[in-house]
């Protein structure tokens, strides 16, 4: 996979006679005040411990939900 959040496109997987598969859509985490990424996954849990929902839980406690790139799958062609 590239990951186009962090600017990789596959030029590597190109080179290599990768060919493009699919593409993911983008995903999103939380962010804290301090720069603290929670996954989508774990801020849920702690949302469900106490009967929260993920948006209410993320409200009160200041997280900042942020949107990554999408993925770009490879696949090797022989």
């Amino acid at each position: 996979y590239a990951d186009t959040t962090v600017g990789h496109t596959g030029t590597i997987y190109k080179a290599t006679n990768f060919t493009e598969h699919h593409r993911v859509p983008a995903d999103y985490w939380y962010v804290d005040e301090y720069g603290f990424v929670v996954s989508k996954r774990r801020l849920y849990t702690y949302a469900s411990k106490l009967s929260m929902t993920e948006t209410d839980y993320a409200s009160k406690f200041r997280y900042v939900q942020t949107f990554g790139g999408e993925k770009i799958c490879f696949v090797r062609t022989v």
